[in-house]
């Protein structure tokens, strides 16, 4: 890892305007390792004409950099790593172990990786090296952090730290929705691609630790359907069928493939 700093400077300084194009570099002395080198591709917004260079700090500090290190800033970097397919965190701001079990004042990252992702002991390490380096990278100084799973990687000044997050279980789900023949003989399967997907999207798009909704189910086939729908389930794949809301638990993660997703007339049989 290299480390770089970001040179800030206003449009004019003391020496005179210092004009900002595009294409222009960054130049650092922070600790930053995921930036290597960073170009200027856009500018938005120029800066004032007569503002000073501590001016400009002051307003860039104070409006842009408040957001880091904050739980959102945090996740937000987890969910720039390739190999994550959802995360999400648990925290405890009390001075007693939570119900949990997170510690006192300490933070739980989760994440759960592509399956692909951990394949093999090689890739499994990789997640857990990108994933500890982004915590120690962006976290807060002195931030206790807690999980099943604990790296040890150096800080900017070389020294070992330990960071602590949890890799959460994957829970495989089935839906089924039996359907049947209005009383009008009205019937058609041509919506029931659409209705798999929008189900698999709803899923696969919950936060770690969300149940899935019976109601968010029904309000994606029910409405304005060609068809009866005479039986429904859901379940952990492999489980028993239930016809209430799905429970996940605070370190698990539902997931579900179009192929476990049935709607027709033989569903659920």
């Amino acid at each position: 890892n290299s480390a770089i700093s970001l040179a800030f400077c206003s449009k004019r300084s003391l020496n005179g305007n210092l004009p900002v194009v595009v294409g222009d570099k960054l130049v650092s002395q922070s600790y930053i390792p995921q930036l290597a080198d960073v170009e200027i591709v856009s500018i938005d917004i120029e800066g004032l004409s007569d503002e000073t260079d501590e001016e400009l700090r002051v307003r860039f500090w104070g409006k842009s950099l408040s957001f880091i290190g904050t739980i959102p800033f945090m996740l937000d970097q987890l969910r720039g790593i390739d190999y994550l397919r959802k995360v999400g965190e648990n925290h405890n701001n009390t001075s007693q172990t939570d119900a949990d079990g997170v510690p006192a004042y300490s933070t739980e990252f989760l994440v759960l990786p592509y399956t692909d992702a951990v394949a093999t002991p090689e890739a499994t390490n990789a997640v857990k090296q990108a994933v500890a380096q982004t915590i120690l990278s962006f976290m807060l100084p002195g931030l206790p952090t807690y999980g099943s799973t604990s790296i040890q990687i150096p800080d900017y000044k070389g020294k070992d730290r330990t960071i602590n997050f949890t890799i959460v279980d994957s829970v495989p789900v089935q839906v089924f929705f039996q359907i049947a023949p209005k009383e009008d003989g009205t019937f058609s399967e041509v919506s029931v691609p659409n209705m798999q997907q929008a189900i698999s999207d709803y899923i696969n798009n919950l936060d770690i630790g969300t149940d899935i909704s019976i109601t968010q189910l029904w309000g994606i086939v029910s409405p304005n359907a060609p068809f009866e729908i005479v039986d429904f389930g859901i379940r952990r794949a492999g489980g028993q069928w239930q016809k209430t809301n799905l429970s996940i638990g605070t370190r698990e993660a539902a997931t579900i493939s179009l192929e476990n997703i049935v709607i027709g007339q033989d569903a659920g049989q």
